[in-house]
């Protein structure tokens, strides 16, 4: 049978509360205020067929996704008839939001077919709503002490409910709100200040109830829900000026006390994996933290695509994605060595200096913790501007665990992660040849290069007036190896403290970074390893080719190398003419070798920062991005702009200059149109 989704408006209400109020699931999800006010964003629709409802919306703008249905109808007859809607649309079913009690229905309907993957970050926060309205007990102490200075501090407070005429200043109020925001989290904010335009606009066809908070006559907070079900209530929007201290402790009582007392719960929805946000919702000691997962069905005769990409697997216990804690560090570290077996005092160096629990991703299945990837930030010279790249280290499975997709899964969950960070690139350095094609199927594209000269050194070296010098601070090598690289048009930059972690590194290799210098000023850095008879000069610049052979020569001297291996940006020609300005080294050979790889998450950014490098340049870009597909589009770049169009809008008959997928996009603007390939060096996995 088949199912007629249309849109959720606000006529829809009374039809699919019918459905939700009365519904076991407990989720922020199926409030119908939260459908409507974000429907702009994932296009939401329902259907009522046979007296089930049914929800479809769609992510990355492209891909649908599934609300778990609820009604008369048996659950293995309405996912049935989900899959062949899901299967018309050319994707695999997935369902999103799915409760613990979701997933023994599924399992109960579907024994083994579906797969569940929990992202902690969704999990819903279930209060007892008289917990929140009393405050009582010693684990409220300090919540009650916050309230008791409020109100000495602000005795003209008011508590106001929050009615339509309220709205206008609740606006002006989350304008301000937003605009005071963290820049990382801009884009979800401004979505969410569209939601909540598009909910006050509708306040009592929504059946809104909400509250304010005001300090004289100054709108210090406000908030506003509405019921899930009969007995939970949720909360979705709670603003209030963090500069009023306890605003909002005392905003977040009130308001639990205005609610009816016929809802025994409330819903205070997600943390989004911010950690202040999650440390917040966690001091009031939520009744129950309600995991919700993403379910994936599996046919057994074969594995479609996207199963594969979303990284489900066929296990008994669900998966957990979600950000480490300082609680999993040791055994990130543990996974760490037990696939790279790196020497214990680099990884003291790595996760005593680099590692955050805010920037490594895990995924957990029952008490292991069996995958992790961490993300490293960093600036990308790009196009006579500066992006921000994230940098990928220490994505590590255990070898038994390895095949079932949890690498992918964490891979895509990061993705989009860093993409709401404002992150446009993400790279990283294979740990193995063999790597490169397994990474390429998520998108990632050869991107950097270098060139790698071998010289035999079979006579005395020139004498040099160059002095090499080891104790210069890191602040003044990482600012002087910056100057001497702006020639790399395209390359990472490394700050003090990553700099700092280079040298000690290095030093801990048995090798160092000299300089030499005229006035303090550098006229030459070289990061070297003497391994053997070798010397490995890791990498190196310089203030012209005699400054480098000065360095050069100098090492040369101290230590006393056979041969001796150089590493320079693919592109740079100082490396030829070498023994031209050295007498006593022979060049052996020379090869370009790949640096690293590159993966674009956030395309129209990239494209726009391209178009106005470019103003002269006039290009229309067909992308296809299967696994993120918020990246595909039609792209017209002209004028110093650049405009996208959906490819549903457009048409397969639209005629363009370039027709790409992600990798192909990527070695176009990376290696066709840029005068100097990207240029990687010096970073801690390699």
């Amino acid at each position: 049978m088949e199912i007629s989704f249309r849109p959720i408006i606000l006529e829809s209400r009374s039809e699919i509360v019918r459905y939700t109020l009365s519904g076991l699931y407990r989720n922020c999800d199926f409030a119908f205020a939260n459908m409507y006010s974000w429907q702009f964003l994932y296009g939401s629709e329902y259907a009522v067929v046979e007296d089930t409802l049914f929800v479809r919306f769609y992510i990355d703008n492209h891909r649908p996704a599934y609300m778990i249905p609820q009604g008369a109808l048996p659950l293995q007859d309405s996912i049935e008839m989900l899959q062949a809607d899901a299967r018309n649309l050319g994707h695999a079913l997935c369902l999103l939001g799915i409760s613990e009690e979701g997933r023994t229905a599924l399992n109960e309907a579907f024994p083994e077919r579906f797969r569940f993957v929990v992202e902690r970050d969704y999990a819903d926060y279930i209060y007892l709503r008289e917990d929140l309205a009393t405050l009582s007990g010693k684990r409220y102490q300090s919540k009650r002490n916050h309230i008791n200075q409020f109100v000495k501090k602000y005795p003209d407070y008011r508590y106001l409910p929050l009615t339509p005429e309220l709205v206008p200043e609740c606006l002006r109020f989350g304008k301000l709100w937003l605009d005071g925001s963290q820049p990382e989290y801009a884009e979800g904010l401004s979505n969410e200040r569209r939601a909540i335009t598009r909910a006050l606009a509708h306040f009592d066809e929504l059946g809104l109830q909400g509250g304010t908070l005001w300090v004289g006559d100054k709108m210090v907070a406000f908030t506003y829900g509405s019921p899930i079900t009969r007995d939970t209530f949720g909360v979705h929007v709670e603003k209030a000026d963090a500069s009023v201290d306890g605003a909002y402790t005392m905003i977040n009582r009130e308001f639990a006390r205005s609610i009816p007392g016929s809802y025994v719960y409330v819903n205070r929805e997600e943390d989004l994996g911010i950690p202040g946000l999650r440390q917040a919702k966690l001091s009031y000691q939520p009744f129950r933290l309600q995991e919700k997962m993403a379910a994936f069905y599996s046919h057994s005769e074969t594995k479609d695509k996207e199963e594969v990409l979303s990284g489900s697997t066929a296990v008994s216990d669900p998966l957990i994605l979600r950000r480490a804690t300082s609680a999993d560090k040791s055994a990130v570290m543990d996974l760490w060595q037990t696939c790279f077996h790196d020497d214990p005092r680099f990884l003291e160096l790595f996760f005593s200096r680099k590692f955050s629990p805010d920037r490594c991703c895990v995924v957990v299945r029952g008490e292991r913790l069996c995958a992790a990837l961490q993300h490293l930030p960093y600036t990308l010279s790009l196009w006579g501007g500066e992006e921000p790249m994230s940098y990928w280290a220490g994505l590590s499975t255990y070898p038994e665990e390895r095949g079932r997709g949890f690498m992918g899964a964490l891979m895509t969950h990061a993705f989009t992660l860093l993409c709401r960070r404002g992150f446009l690139l993400v790279s990283l350095i294979p740990a193995e040849k063999s790597l490169y094609d397994y990474y390429g199927r998520f998108g990632f594209e050869t991107a950097f290069y270098c060139r790698k000269y071998l010289y035999e050194i079979n006579g005395v070296l020139p004498a040099s007036d160059a002095v090499l010098d080891n104790t210069f601070d890191s602040e003044w090598l990482s600012g002087e190896w910056c100057r001497l690289t702006m020639a790399y048009s395209c390359r990472v930059l490394h700050d003090t403290d990553d700099f700092d972690v280079v040298r000690t590194d290095v030093r801990l290799a048995g090798g160092d970074v000299w300089a030499t210098s005229v006035a303090g000023t550098a006229t030459a850095v070289a990061v070297v390893v003497p391994r053997g008879d070798s010397l490995i000069i890791l990498d190196i610049c310089a203030d012209g080719e005699m400054a480098m052979a000065g360095i050069i020569s100098a090492l040369c001297r101290r230590y006393s190398p056979r041969r001796l291996s150089l590493s320079l940006p693919d592109g740079s020609e100082v490396g030829e003419i070498l023994p031209s300005l050295l007498s006593g080294i022979a060049l052996k050979s020379s090869e370009r070798e790949v640096s690293g790889m590159t993966r674009i998450v956030d395309a129209e950014t990239l494209l726009g920062r391209y178009a106005d490098a470019y103003p002269n340049r006039t290009h229309t870009i067909r992308l296809r991005d299967d696994l993120l597909p918020s990246n595909s589009g039609i792209y017209t770049i002209k004028e110093g702009r650049s405009g996208k169009q959906p490819l549903s809008l457009s048409g397969t008959d639209t005629v363009c200059d370039y027709d790409f997928d992600v990798r192909a996009l990527t070695r176009w603007l990376f290696l066709e149109k840029i005068d100097m390939a990207p240029y990687m060096s010096l970073m801690l996995s390699e």
